[in-house]
């Protein structure tokens, strides 16, 4: 014990020493290592912090028992204690808590570096081990690419071969090198004459001269040792420094007794010499004097008949005349307008043999499209419903004096005033128990609420205080939902609370069109059966039990209607958004959709369409494979099949036929489907099932708009309605560039609205709906005094600039791309209407021949004719022709090029 009577803990040291050093880790090499170590570390330091702390607690509560044991012999030591005493004993174990709690503080800093560190390398070992399988894929690749390029590498070697021998077995071909070989022995004469009548010595008057005597250096003038060969004869002569090619090549045919106009000197290169260069200045070395036992330099005389040499004598004047007749030539006029007119119509006839087919396809989809679901008559039933329960008035005793709906309920009270006086009326206002006269209830109604706790938001601090304890209800998310059960009911038996009920299987999620939170399936679920008494004592057991309060943020009555008329039924949810701020924001949602696939009176048409549209989607895979074969065997690469626009239309239509024909057969064999009952008295949830129903016909929307858009291709068919893709085509990059910068400026004044009007105004008050009502002001709709409402000030100002730039400046910018493209675009026709009309017919004749006629033959008649015009060749020649047509043979059926030509020309 110390002097004031306190027991010192057994573990605790005597000397106080100072809280450990903190601990150092050795960087290892290896990452296996590291964070082993690591781990090992982690854990010691947690063991101990965790002894630490129970030895501390045991040691406050032993001290706290001795303290209450001794508090008799306390009250003793009272009186004789002075106060000091007690003043410092505070202070000591102040000091030791605040030491203790310092070490902790440290150890636990050290543990959260060391975990940060273990993260660390962990994720920088996963990144290596993803990259080293990128590397090996990659690498796997290219020898994959490798190998296919050496395949085509080796057809196209082949097929150069082939084409190599068949040119020089052409008679014409040694006619052509006889006709050069001519052509160039006459250049050589030419160009042989010329140097001649340079290289003769002038030997008149002046040789008789006296030659002064040379100044030059001697060891400039000694000579050079220089062989000269000519047909296999090597001869060496002896060079002095003055000497040129033309002397040497005049000595040389004095040696050998040929004709000076048929001779050239020419290096190991084929290259001739001119006649006034001198021998030593070319042949000699560059760092001095020629040693002519080191090597012997030779010079080779050819003769022009029998080695020739090309020569370019073409000027350049001879050259832009050259180009300026091909510029000329490119203008069709005359025979070339009629061949260009040609070729166009052999392009288009091409075009148009596909159509027939297309529009054999596009009809099946839009047929099987329009006989799955009537759509006016849905739009008719979803009408009726939305205008019944959300645009009917509530009665004079719930709103006297006000016309009063579903959509202008602000509070709880007035939602529970909605449900006993417009929903459960309009429930059973029939005797025959049917809405609306034709629309039947299938089960019962659900109502569903779902709930934040409350601590989903923080108060500051400088307010909690003032305000007590009032609890902090925020908006709903999946990370502050309230689970608890709570309220009790009475109006059923042995359930005296509502019980949370999370993500209900068959139900599907509710988007608020207000504030765009996803309101999951979970909450707190009561389901009423279809009796008015029921259904009414219920919902005043609901209010009189607070079954909404703060917590509540949502709360969703669902219903299923049946339409015996139209053979639909209607999945139907309303929507009471409890928003943080204190409004109610209803809003309802319906979805249409049949429970039988073929449940009308002519359900085998539609199933043969279906089965059709099967056959034709096969069809069509069938043609993009052959498609990206055809481009694999063009350019050795299946990617190039996507280079093209249309190449990636028909993947995306195959796609989402695709995606419809399994929709089809899922909802077909859906358990919702083959488990329901008409006549069931309880809630059954078909939320599931109508999301499906309606996911389908929005996947068949989008494949129905890329099919029409599909047809683009084929208004090349006419040169006139052609000029619309090309003007596409043209603008795209300058259109591409003005939508970047449109968007810019666009993005700038959304920011510029949200913000200044988005506490005012509904409209702008999210990012969404703002570029929504900016995208509508550009059409010319606005509502310019709910802007002034919001800001007087900048109101005029973001009017002024948003009309000035937007809609005045960039829009008349867009307009002038697109008219100077379609001027770029437009060009003289090669035909008229007629000639569109004949192409049309002919194309859509040849598709439909080959669609029941893939081999079709070439009749008796053609053949015939096609004799007549080719007689055939002699009889001296049948055994070439035979021949040659038999390796032809042979050759393609090894050659893959050859053969997928030939099947094209076929």
């Amino acid at each position: 014990r110390d002097d004031l009577g306190n027991q010192w803990p057994v573990t605790s040291a005597v000397s106080s020493p100072e809280s450990p050093a903190p601990m150092s880790f050795e960087k290892m090499d290896e990452d296996d290592e590291v964070m082993g170590s690591m781990d090992g570390v982690v854990a010691s330091l947690a063991r101990n912090v965790v002894q630490y702390d129970e030895m501390e607690e045991a040691n406050e509560m032993r001290r706290l028992t001795q303290k209450v044991e001794d508090s008799l012999h306390f009250l003793e030591l009272i009186h004789r204690t002075p106060i000091e005493a007690y003043k410092k004993e505070a202070e000591l174990h102040k000091g030791k808590l605040g030491k203790a709690r310092n070490r902790a503080l440290v150890e636990g800093e050290t543990i959260c570096e060391l975990r940060e560190r273990a993260y660390f390398l962990a994720r920088e070992r996963q990144a290596r081990l993803l990259q080293q399988d990128r590397l090996k894929k990659q690498l796997a690749h290219s020898i994959q690419t490798v190998s296919q390029e050496q395949e085509l590498q080796d057809i196209m070697l082949a097929k150069l071969d082939v084409e190599t021998r068949e040119l020089e077995a052409h008679p014409q071909y040694a006619a052509h090198v006889q006709n050069l070989k001519a052509a160039q022995l006459e250049v050589k004469k030419l160009q042989a004459a010329n140097r001649y009548a340079g290289n003769v010595r002038s030997t008149g008057a002046s040789g008789g001269r006296k030659k002064k005597k040379s100044t030059r250096n001697l060891k400039l003038m000694r000579a050079v040792v220089l062989s000269v060969e000519f047909d296999g004869d090597l001869r060496k002569f002896r060079i002095p420094w003055s000497y040129t090619f033309g002397e040497l090549l005049v000595d040389c045919v004095q040696l050998w007794g040929q004709d000076l106009e048929c001779m050239v000197l020419e290096d190991g290169f084929d290259n001739v010499w001119l006649s006034d260069s001198c021998v030593t200045s070319e042949v000699q070395p560059q760092s001095g004097a020629f040693d002519p036992l080191d090597e012997t330099p030779r010079i080779v005389m050819v003769d022009k008949t029998v080695k020739l040499a090309a020569f370019d004598t073409e000027t350049d004047e001879q050259r832009a005349a050259k180009v300026a007749a091909k510029m000329v030539s490119a203008v069709p006029v005359g025979p070339q307008l009629e061949e260009r007119n040609a070729e166009s119509f052999r392009v288009r006839a091409g075009v148009a043999s596909r159509l027939g087919g297309f529009f054999l396809f596009c009809g099946v989809f839009i047929a099987c499209v329009m006989m799955k679901w009537d759509i006016f008559n849905a739009w008719v039933m979803q009408d009726s419903i939305v205008s019944y329960f959300a645009g009917e008035s509530f009665p004079e005793e719930a709103k006297p004096n006000v016309a009063f709906s579903m959509m202008d309920v602000a509070n709880s009270e007035e939602m529970y005033q909605w449900i006993r006086h417009i929903f459960i009326p309009g429930m059973f206002a029939a005797e025959n128990q049917m809405v609306l006269l034709y629309n039947r209830p299938i089960g019962g109604v659900q109502i569903r609420s779902l709930r934040v706790t409350s601590d989903s938001c923080t108060i500051p601090s400088d307010y909690s205080n003032g305000l007590g304890d009032p609890g902090c209800y925020g908006p709903y998310n999946s990370g502050n939902v309230d689970k608890d059960p709570y309220g009790p009911v009475s109006f059923q038996p042995n359930q005296y609370r509502w019980y949370y009920k999370d993500n209900v299987e068959e139900a599907i999620p509710y988007t608020s069109p207000h504030t765009s939170i996803v309101y999951d399936k979970s909450g707190y679920y009561m389901d009423l059966p279809l009796d008015e008494e029921i259904m009414t004592k219920a919902v005043d057991e609901l209010e009189a039990n607070e079954y909404t309060g703060p917590h509540t943020r949502a709360v969703i009555v669902t219903w299923v209607l049946f339409n015996v008329n139209f053979n639909i039924f209607n999945y139907a949810r309303v929507l009471f958004e409890f928003t943080p701020g204190g409004l109610v924001l209803p809003s309802i949602q319906t979805k249409s959709f049949r429970m039988d696939t073929y449940g009308e009176s002519k359900w085998q048409i539609r199933f043969c369409f279906d089965m059709l549209f099967v056959y034709c989607t096969l069809l069509w895979i069938k043609k993009i494979k052959f498609n990206i074969q055809d481009a694999y065997l063009d350019t050795a690469s299946y990617l190039s099949f996507f280079t093209s626009f249309w190449n990636w239309m028909d993947v995306a239509i195959t796609v989402l036929c695709l995606v419809y024909i399994g929709m089809e057969f899922a909802l077909a064999v859906d358990p919702s489907r083959s488990d329901f009952n008409i006549a069931t008295t309880t809630y059954k949830e078909l939320g599931r099932f109508a999301e499906a129903f309606e996911l389908s016909i929005q996947l068949n929307a989008f494949a129905a708009l890329l099919v029409v858009l599909r047809f683009f291709e084929f208004l090349n068919i006419s040169e006139r309605i052609a000029l619309l893709s090309r003007t596409i085509s043209i603008a795209i990059p300058d259109v591409i560039s003005f939508f970047f910068m449109f968007g810019i400026v666009f993005f700038a004044f959304v920011m510029m609205a949200h913000t200044l009007f988005g506490c005012a105004d509904e409209s702008y008050s999210q990012l969404v709906k703002c570029v929504t009502t900016l995208l509508v002001m550009l059409l010319g709709e606005f509502d310019y005094e709910a802007l002034q409402q919001a800001s007087q000030t900048f109101a005029p100002i973001f009017f002024i600039l948003y009309n000035v730039l937007i809609v005045f400046v960039l829009l008349n910018v867009f307009i002038g791309i697109i008219g100077e493209a379609y001027g770029a675009a437009k060009q003289p026709f090669s035909g008229g209407l007629g000639d569109d009309c004949l192409i049309l017919l002919k194309g859509l004749a040849v598709s439909v021949v080959s669609i029941f006629k893939d081999n079709a033959q070439p009749t008796t008649t053609q053949v015939s004719e096609e004799a007549a015009e080719d007689p055939g060749p002699a009889q001296g020649e049948e055994d070439e022709t035979a021949g040659a047509a038999q390796a032809d043979t042979e050759e393609r059926d090894e050659n893959p090029l050859l053969k997928r030509n030939q099947a094209r020309a076929t």
